[in-house]
């Protein structure tokens, strides 16, 4: 604290639990420690710097009624949180601070963004532009749609200007990537169209804050008021200051003739739009209306506007199918960075659209923390799409496949799946994406799907890898849908048209092996050698990661063909467009427990975003006082420029540009014997990076760098950290070179960019032309470098230059990509003026109407609330208007010869009226001013510097025709009537404050007295409050007195009267017992009578004033009586109170420890499984070499013993085959045998007599021949 407060002073005073709690000083005591009372009733002992102070609120609603946080009399983040905190209970979740919004996530439907709503914040934006009400004009409460509203009020004040400079015309869309074809690489062409007209809603904060929902009202609001019924030129404050009448008349003949073109021109576009639409339905219905020809070109026009506000607004189901997730922070998680442009025509018409989107997360893909889920699109085609179609993709289930099955529940509670899909299936119809081409994305991703099912083996006993046999099934599945197994050349595929997705998948035969081509697209690749190429294998883990780098790349490039394809819907059709108002919403600042690449890019983007918050911030404060006359010297804000270098820098080099170094030294191909798994790999890929980032940047000279602290554990466990403007983050290091690089190979590359799914390779398509043009634009930039250099005298070496920047274009990497977003990404947004909505997420349960203290303080820092506040507190923080501080502190006004407050209040009358004199006696007229002017002056920065973005109401020239001579007189008389009261209130002021003594004017140079108000420093201001309560205190003293002095003077005075009447009852009865008379007697009676009427009347006279006096005593008595029982019942409501805080804050902590058990128990478990396979994981990686050998011979043995039974079973055959043919064969030779033996027996019966006949005949012929003689007959 900056002085020690009193006994009895309210303050806030740091608390474990509720970070700052409310309490009471007691005393101060010895050594700077200061005893307070808690709301609890106990003490507590605390220092300086733990003690805030405290404004006692009174009145319902206290701290909750405050809309702008600004208006809080002590502006720190106690205060800030305190009324966060109490208008969230009742559930008023709209806060501002200064041109900040912040929105608090109510996590539960509020009725507050119906059409009524629209219609109330349009109504109230369309009369202020008019300057119309000023401060009578009752104030709607904070809200996203007041915010929107400002901006499209700001762009349309300016919209008059020179749209030659500005205008947004359409350009020819590259190669089919449609005009403004963002989000894949396409600039949506806004870096040529510089203005101050243009505006940037900047929506962020932390996932689960309500970034996503906030968008879509922002972007609701805006094509709402884009519609040609909200802009019609009749309407309040249509018209504008335009162009000299000569000017302005053919300046209007060519607009009119432009625009019944363009009508003309949108007709037709209606028409094809809804033909298409229809066709592309598979109800027939997607185009609805449309289908019909308009009937003339003021319809078609406004058909064109309903069809860009219904696909800007549709792109959401889409891109949130594949864009969010479920994460352990929220259920519906943007896991993508997107900026979009809403592009409006000068009469505020919307005129179409444009979305560009930055860093997927594409580890999501393929791997899911415990607890969450992948992308949506997943769990909706498996809940949504037909039975028939989900068999024909072989979708069984998300559980049976393998990218999907790391993460957390397959259904989310209030969440439908299948309702979800319908409208995704929806919304694709309405952005242009039709039912052929659908066909061919449910193709792809389910392709997708069975490619990440596909494992990989070692092949044999040499080196490389094959897919698996058990899923082979899974490859062919892939192959099929995704077209490997019907590739297209590469000469076909370049002379494809865009309608090449239009035709549906006819499922025509295969014409290669698809298992083939993805296996040898995914398990080597070719490398360069002297001139000959060398193919190099992969291992199963490289093969591996190399399926998974596949998916990704597809995945990702069919994600910015959707956004290409919603680009080309609501791109401008057929005319320029003026102006821009562009919604960025942005990824918040992320710290885990790990953190890597994603987290590095993220919050080097808030980085980015919060120098240009830091900056705009200023720029308003200093704009003020300049406005104001005050003296701007001395006030610095906290730039973190230094943070930027060092992650950004090139000379000396930052972390990304040691990133990308590492990423072109790091080995390209493994080298002969290397047996190192990739794990391994990866973990000398880190150590290298952390000891070259640590010895880079942590300070030369043996010095030291704050923003990137050092030490020996840091080096040890491989990690970097680096001090953000919201804390402290630690990198890891593992992994961050690869994601960076991000590499598919050539071979797997071809295999996707020629595949015979349609819309997977016109993706490759358009991202390689993406590529070229960014390269023809990094060489033109170049060019234009060398060019400047060389006029400067710098010399040649442009040709060099342009070459290695082409080749640095091509081979660009993740980081380098993002940079160069993001630097166009502030090129646009600083030519813009920003508005600014801070989202908060109130607790982590994602529970209504809880709010986690501490939670929401870390978010304010990140988001930089605090930091705005602080750049507000600089200076004179307190700025209260002329008129307001006269009316009020005109009691403080004491000093004889000086306006006593009676004549300062006049004289701030007589101003405000304009024309009296002021309260020094000179003569102040004026003309007389327009009513309602001295709100405008009352009003805290109601009319708003000159030139200062976002501020004004636009109060001048909007009530008439600004061509006209007569209004731009009245116009000038009323700014010097303005001007003229300004002067009287700021002399008023000055004469209050030389009118006050010396104890109660503030010291010299702790006050400033502006033009319009006077600029307080905290101190003074509060010094100034407590004088005017003392002097508000004392006067109410004085005036009791003399009430009490005034009775008592007319109660004495009656009872004098009373006595006199009654000595002149007495003496008039004397006189009337002396005189005998009659006459006399009725002459003093009468006179007596008379007096006695008169004693009578003073008597009630008397009576009446003190009855009167007794009254007055008593309303005394009753009003002490009441403001002390008041007083008490205050005291008892904050027990009361504090006792139910107490009690809610021990439940809270009691459900709070009891989650914190239940995380820490289920993290607990998580470690020791995390460490279980750890361990596992190490002994494998220990026994891999092994296990692979060991394997190989255990497959090689198990193919030998197959062998081997295989030949067994084939002997076993053969020997049935032969015992079979060997027992028929015994059978016939038993048969053969006796037939044998019954021909041997007849043989040897023939035989016999044959021998008989033949000793017959030889004994004959020897008989006849003589001896020796033997002649057969």
């Amino acid at each position: 604290m900056d002085a020690a407060l009193d006994a009895g002073s309210a303050v806030w005073v740091r608390d474990p639990d509720a970070v700052w709690a409310a309490a009471t000083v007691r005393e101060a005591a010895e050594g700077g420690k200061t005893t307070v009372a808690l709301a609890d009733g106990s003490d507590r002992v605390v220092g300086a710097d733990d003690m805030l102070p405290r404004e006692d609120t009174d009145g319902e609603g206290g701290a909750a009624t405050v809309d702008d946080l600004t208006n809080l009399t002590h502006l720190h983040e106690a205060a800030i949180l305190d009324s966060l905190s109490e208008r969230f209970t009742r559930d008023v979740i709209y806060t501002a601070t200064g041109p900040v919004l912040i929105a608090v996530n109510p996590f539960q439907r509020l009725p507050l963004y119906d059409e009524a709503a629209i219609d109330s914040y349009h109504q109230q934006g369309l009369l202020r532009a008019a300057g119309i009400g000023g401060d009578s004009l009752a104030p709607l409460p904070p809200h996203v749609f007041a915010t929107a509203d400002g901006a499209f009020r700001c762009m349309m004040e300016d919209a008059g200007g020179s749209a030659a400079q500005t205008s947004l015309e359409k350009r020819p869309a590259p190669d089919g990537a449609g005009s403004n074809g963002g989000g894949a690489g396409g600039s949506l062409g806004l870096a040529a169209a510089p203005s101050s007209r243009n505006q940037t809603v900047l929506v962020s904060g932390e996932s689960g804050a309500g970034k996503t929902e906030t968008t879509k009202l922002v972007l609701r609001y805006l094509s709402a008021l884009g519609r040609p019924k909200h802009r019609s030129r009749h309407s309040i404050g249509a018209a504008r200051p335009h162009l000299g009448s000569a000017h302005r008349s053919a300046a209007h003949d060519a607009a009119a003739a432009a625009d019944a073109a363009a009508d003309a021109a949108d007709a037709a576009d209606a028409a094809a739009s809804a033909a298409d639409a229809s066709a592309a339905s598979p109800h027939g219905a997607a185009g609805g209306a449309e289908g019909s020809p308009p009937a003339s070109p003021t319809r078609a026009g406004a058909a064109r506007v309903a069809s860009v506000e219904r696909a800007v607004l549709q792109s959401n189901p889409v891109l949130e199918a594949l864009g969010n997730a479920r994460t352990t922070r929220n259920f519906n998680s943007s896991r993508f960075g997107k900026f979009i442009v809403m592009l409006f025509a000068e009469d505020g018409i919307l005129r179409g659209a444009g979305i560009e989107t930055y860093l997927l997360e594409k580890v999501r893909i393929t791997h899911q923390g415990p607890g969450e889920r992948g992308y949506h699109v997943f769990y909706q085609m498996h809940a949504g799409l037909p039975a028939e179609l989900r068999a024909e993709l072989g979708l069984r289930g998300v559980e049976t496949h393998s990218i999907l099955r790391e993460g957390g529940p397959e259904a989310l509670e209030g969440m439908d799946d299948v309702t979800d899909f319908a409208e995704t299936v929806a919304a694709m119809h309405t952005v242009g994406v039709g039912g052929a081409e659908q066909s061919w994305l449910w193709r792809a991703l389910a392709g997708i799907l069975h490619l990440g099912d596909v494992r990989f083996e070692a092949a044999g006993s040499a080196e490389g890898s094959a897919v698996s046999s058990d899923t082979r099934d899974a490859a062919a599945r892939a192959a099929a849908l995704l077209g490997f197994d019907r590739p297209v050349t590469d000469a076909d595929a370049a002379a494809e048209g865009d309608d090449v997705c239009a035709a549906s998948p006819d499922g025509g035969s295969a014409t290669c092996d698809g298992i083939a081509a993805l296996q040898g697209a995914l398990t080597g690749k070719a490398i360069q050698v002297a001139g000959d190429s060398i193919r190099t294998n992969f291992s199963p883990a490289q093969a591996q990661s190399a399926a998974e780098s596949l998916i990704k790349v597809i995945y990702s490039l069919i994600f910015d063909w959707l956004v290409r394809r919603v680009n080309v819907r609501v791109r401008p059709s057929h005319r320029a467009t003026d102006s821009f108002i562009g919604i960025l919403d942005i990824f918040g600042f992320e710290t885990f427990k790990t953190n890597s690449f994603e987290q590095l890019c993220i919050n080097y983007t808030n980085e980015t975003l919060q120098q240009h918050f830091n900056a705009f911030m200023f720029r308003l404060e200093r704009e003020e006082y300049e406005s104001e006359g005050i003296d701007w010297t001395g006030v610095e804000f906290a730039d973190n420029q230094d943070v930027l270098d060092l992650i950004e820098g090139r000379r000396p080099a930052g972390i990304l540009a040691l990133v990308d170094e590492q990423c072109r030294l790091r080995p390209k191909a493994a080298k002969a014997g290397d047996t190192r798994t990739e794990e391994q790999k990866s973990q000398e890929l880190a150590d290298k990076l952390c000891s070259k980032l640590h010895d880079a940047l942590a300070g030369s000279g043996g010095g030291s760098n704050p923003r990137f602290p050092t030490g020996p554990k840091l080096r040890r466990d491989a990690c970097f950290t680096v001090q953000h403007y919201a804390g402290e983050v630690t990198y890891r290091c593992f992994g961050i070179v690869e994601k960076n690089a991000d590499e598919v190979h050539d071979e797997a590359t071809t295999l996707a960019r020629t595949c015979g799914n349609a819309l997977v390779r016109q993706a490759f398509r358009q991202a390689e032309q993406a590529e070229k043009d960014a390269a023809a634009a990094a060489e033109a930039a170049a060019e234009a470098e060398a060019a400047a250099k060389a006029a400067a005298g710098g010399g040649g070496g442009g040709g060099r230059a342009r070459r290695k920047t082409a080749s640095a274009a091509s081979k660009e990497t993740v980081g380098s990509k993002f940079r160069r977003q993001l630097k166009e990404l502030m090129g646009v947004i600083r030519l813009t003026t920003p508005h600014y909505i801070r989202c908060i997420k109130p607790n982590s349960l994602q529970a209504p109407s809880i709010i986690e203290r501490p939670s929401v303080v870390a978010q304010l820092r990140c988001g930089g609330v605090l930091e705005a506040v602080r750049v507000a507190r600089l200076g004179f923080p307190v700025r209260v208007t002329h008129a307001k501080f006269v009316a009020e502190y005109a009691p403080l006004a004491a000093k004889p010869g000086e306006a006593g407050p009676a004549e300062l209040r006049k004289a701030v009358v007589a101003a405000l009226r304009g024309g009296a004199a002021g309260p020094t006696g000179s003569a102040q007229g004026g003309a007389s001013g327009s009513a309602g002017a001295g709100g405008a002056a009352s009003g805290a920065g109601a009319a708003g510097a000159p030139g200062a973005p976002g501020r004004g109401g636009g109060g001048g020239g909007g009530g008439g025709d600004a061509d006209d001579d007569e209004d731009v007189d009245e116009d000038d008389a009323a700014s010097r009537a303005e001007t003229a009261r300004n002067d009287d209130l700021k002399r008023s002021a000055e004469s209050l404050i030389r009118s006050m003594t010396d104890e109660v004017c503030p010291a010299s140079g702790s006050f400033q007295i502006g033009r319009t108000k006077v600029f307080f420093k905290k101190e003074a201001f509060a010094q100034l409050r407590r004088s005017l309560a003392a002097a508000q205190g004392q006067k109410a003293v004085a005036v009791q007195a003399a009430w009490r002095a005034a009775w008592q003077s007319r109660a004495n005075a009656a009872e004098a009267k009373l006595e006199e009447l009654k000595a002149a009852q007495r003496a008039a009865a004397a006189d009337e017992a002396g005189a005998g008379g009659l006459a006399v007697a009725r002459a003093g009676r009468f006179q007596l009578e008379r007096e006695q009427a008169r004693t009578r009347k003073a008597e009630l006279e008397a009576q009446k004033a003190l009855r009167q006096l007794t009254k007055t005593e008593a309303l005394l008595t009753e009003a002490k009586r009441a403001a002390t029982a008041e007083l008490r019942a205050k005291t008892d409501i904050a027990h009361q109170h504090a006792a139910l805080q107490k009690q809610f804050h021990e439940v809270q902590a009691s459900l709070k420890e009891t989650y914190e058990e239940e995380q820490a128990r289920l993290t607990s478990a998580l470690e020791r499984r995390t460490a279980e396979l750890e361990k596992l994981r190490g002994g494998r990686v220990a026994r891999e070499s092994a296990a692979e050998r060991r394997a190989a011979a255990a497959e090689a043995e198990a193919e030998r013993l197959a062998a081997e039974l295989s030949a067994a079973q084939k002997q076993l055959v053969s020997l049935k085959d032969d015992l079979d043919s060997q027992t028929k064969q015994r059978e016939a030779d038993s048969a053969t045998k006796r037939l044998l033996l019954r021909l041997a027996d007849e043989a040897n019966a023939k035989a016999v007599t044959a021998e008989r006949r033949a000793r017959r005949w030889a004994a004959q012929a020897q008989a006849q021949a003589g001896p020796g003689t033997l002649t057969r007959p």
